[in-house]
């Protein structure tokens, strides 16, 4: 009975904050958001090594092509690194990189449902003529649940809330002008990873972020992630 209802509080629990974020998704204004965006795609739980190739798209922040590699740095942390080039709606190519540590806080097991992960980084996005930095505390929560066969699905959350500062800010931002400004960021992302086999996983993933900085802007997007042999965790 114990085994049975750690996941189905686990299941309820996502559930209810799903359907919040995905109420707050369709209430969120479509106007062009001043921080460029895409998902995380980040599990809830620490891998040895993972190479993800995704693509996202959404709003003011055009079409993303994005490259993460995952590194096990200890038996409960990781290192992220991302990378890639934005195809933005408004006529600029983006090129962007960052890196984020992940510590494990809570490991899922039969009387804890939930992992959470818990992660701080720095990332930077160059075009449009300014520059956009950000410092993301992040904590990506879910649960794992097996489907048999080696295959499992993990359900999870991701909220999110970020120091921004950019350059060449948008005008309304600046009262008419352009320049420099320091703001703060947030939302949360919805996401879930399939793993069609230990070593093969793909990933839907969506954010929903606004910054002081100036607007909104909803991103989904697709990944597959590839663990090689021998190097995924149990």
């Amino acid at each position: 009975m114990g085994h049975e209802s750690g996941p189905r509080r686990a299941a309820a629990t996502l559930g209810a904050c799903a359907i919040a974020a995905l109420l707050s998704m369709a209430a969120a204004p479509a106007a062009g958001a001043q921080a460029w965006i895409y998902p995380s795609f980040q599990q809830p739980h620490i891998v040895n090594r993972e190479f993800t190739a995704a693509i996202a798209s959404g709003g003011y922040d055009g079409t993303s092509f994005i490259f993460q590699w995952r590194e096990q740095l200890a038996p409960r942390s990781q290192f992220v690194f991302d990378g890639g080039i934005a195809s933005s709606v408004n006529g600029h190519a983006v090129d962007f990189l960052g890196g984020q540590y992940g510590y494990q806080l809570l490991v899922q097991h039969d009387s804890e449902p939930l992992e959470v992960m818990g992660l701080v980084g720095a990332t930077f996005a160059f075009g449009g003529h300014g520059t956009l930095a950000q410092i993301p505390f992040t904590a990506a929560v879910g649960h794992r649940f097996a489907l048999g066969n080696g295959a499992a699905i993990t359900p999870y959350l991701d909220p999110r809330v970020s120091i921004d500062f950019c350059t060449v800010c948008h005008a309304e931002i600046r009262g008419g002008g352009r320049g420099s400004a320091t703001g703060v960021g947030g939302g949360v992302g919805i996401g879930a990873n399939l793993e069609l086999s230990p070593r093969v996983s793909v990933r839907l993933d969506t954010a929903i972020r606004g910054s002081s900085l100036g607007g909104e802007d909803n991103t989904i997007g697709f990944g597959v992630a590839w663990s090689p042999a021998g190097l995924r965790a149990p």
